[in-house]
């Protein structure tokens, strides 16, 4: 294949080799999937470098409590990102990246509010992390397309951060996986936020290619009525489809509290 010359580093010009399944959602692994694959030891640096002083403060990594604080729609609600270098820490996202719209419209959604999502990847620890964090005080809801990556780096993050990541994201996110067994080829291809006051949409998945690899955008409009409606649509439809039905290990129960000799009143959460 024909590389581009002066290459900072591989991860910069993944998407610029093609390939003839860069489309393709039948269970293969096209571009969007290798460079998943590609991401694999980027993760596994960005859980190293963790260390005890950014944890806490509600975030697994507090570093992401600012990164919504500089966005101004003013001059435009388009925001952007093209391949560059990965991040070595959340500082070194761009102002004008996607992620730091998402945070910003997560921010600005009111305590106690429902906050809507479309996923076809959660494949980025930084975006579990807000999700996860922003759930402490909202009810957030996500439509999940069923992607084995997904799993994976669902997994890789309870792993790394213990238990206390699995059950804040048990306790904290209502997940449905989409169904895409009725057609070939057919994918949860939405990537879309929903709030009281915003709406977001675009090409941003919630991963690290979208993040540092690729040419991604989003535009943050003024929510309607209408995107509520067909998403709670959908979400009514995947009753059967919690992500601990689907997916049972990546939520499973609440583990039973040490017991006493006296008898103790049942955990409702362990039914």
């Amino acid at each position: 294949t024909n590389q581009p010359t002066n290459q900072p580093t591989r991860h910069s010009t993944h998407y610029l080799e093609m390939s003839d399944d860069n489309d393709s959602d039948n269970g293969g692994y096209g571009a969007t999937f290798q460079a998943e694959d590609d991401c694999d030891d980027d993760v596994r640096d960005y859980y190293d470098s963790l260390t005890p002083e950014v944890l806490g403060s509600g975030w697994f990594d507090q570093r992401l409590q600012t990164l919504h604080q500089e966005i101004d729609i003013t001059p435009g609600r388009s925001f952007f990102t093209a391949p560059r270098r990965r991040d070595a820490q959340p500082s070194d996202i761009p102002v004008r990246h996607p992620l730091r719209a998402l945070a910003w419209v997560l921010a600005q959604a009111p305590v106690n509010s429902t906050v809507r999502v479309y996923c076809y990847m959660l494949t980025d620890p930084l975006a579990i992390d807000l999700l996860i964090h922003h759930g402490g005080d909202k009810t957030v809801l996500i439509i999940l397309h069923p992607e084995n990556k997904n799993k994976i780096r669902l997994l890789g993050f309870f792993t790394d951060h213990g238990n206390v990541a699995r059950r804040a994201f048990r306790d904290r996110l209502q997940v449905r996986i989409a169904d895409t067994s009725r057609y070939n080829y057919t994918s949860m291809h939405d990537k879309s936020i929903i709030t009281d006051g915003h709406c977001t949409f675009g090409s941003y998945n919630l991963s690290c290619p979208a993040r540092y690899q690729s040419w991604e955008s989003v535009y943050i409009a003024d929510s309607e009525q209408s995107q509520v409606a067909r998403f709670d649509q959908i979400w009514v439809s995947l009753a059967h489809r919690s992500i601990q039905t689907v997916y049972p290990d990546l939520s499973p129960p609440s583990p039973s509290r040490p017991t006493s000799k006296r008898a103790r009143t049942a955990d409702p959460r362990d039914s």
